[in-house]
């Protein structure tokens, strides 16, 4: 596993040096719905060629209730205005 895969996993999993953004759409969901999905979000572990073709974990989609949904980690510098000069290195990087 590579170091942005783990990194990525450890976000995701915890939600931990990093910051979460939900869409509108998804903020407009029942409080039940918002947080099953953010629990599926953090329990995702099935990563395949199909859904993580460069192998570093930072999205995938599912389906609950009837809803698709997808989740993306994007990986930006400190400021959070350009993306990450290396987001191998946690001490450059702001997980998002």
């Amino acid at each position: 596993m590579s170091t942005t895969s783990r990194l990525n996993d450890e976000f995701r999993s915890t939600f931990e040096d990093g910051r979460i953004f939900m869409t509108a759409a998804v903020t407009a969901l029942p409080t039940e719905v918002r947080a099953a999905a953010i629990v599926a979000v953090q329990a995702h572990t099935v990563f395949t060629r199909d859904n993580d073709p460069y192998e570093d974990r930072d999205w995938a989609r599912f389906e609950l209730g009837g809803q698709r949904f997808v989740w993306i980690i994007d990986c930006y510098d400190e400021t959070r205005t350009y993306a990450s000069k290396n987001p191998c290195d946690p001490d450059i990087t702001t997980r998002v």
